[in-house]
């Protein structure tokens, strides 16, 4: 039999099945990176201005690549070393990694429920 035809199983189909919006990724992401900023740089609440660039927060290059390699391991996809440069900002770099389907399929992998 052609493995492009057979059915696929429950377990299979439910978690093709499965998805996460583009605005609900984000909102996660988002909210990921406020925490581990303001775990990571000693602030006393976590960033409310999405906007801001990383910098502006004090995050210099060595903590920007442990960011995003510890935010890979969260999402469960890869995160280069790059991206906080080429995405700035909390809510740069939230879009950036939502709107990418391996960034969703990885986060629904690592992060969905597991059903019996």
């Amino acid at each position: 039999m052609d493995h492009h035809t057979e059915p696929l199983s429950p377990a299979a189909a439910a978690d093709r099945a499965a998805t996460i919006s583009p605005e609900v990724l984000r909102s996660e992401i988002a909210g990921w990176l406020k925490r581990y900023l303001a775990q990571a740089l000693h602030l006393d609440a976590e960033p409310a201005d999405e906007r801001m660039a990383f910098d502006r927060y004090g995050l210099d290059s060595a903590a920007a690549i442990a960011m995003s390699s510890d935010l890979g391991d969260w999402l469960g996809a890869e995160v280069g070393a790059e991206a906080a440069y080429d995405h700035p900002s909390i809510a740069q770099l939230a879009e950036a990694l939502a709107n990418d389907p391996a960034v969703q399929a990885a986060f629904l992998q690592r992060h969905a429920p597991i059903h019996p």
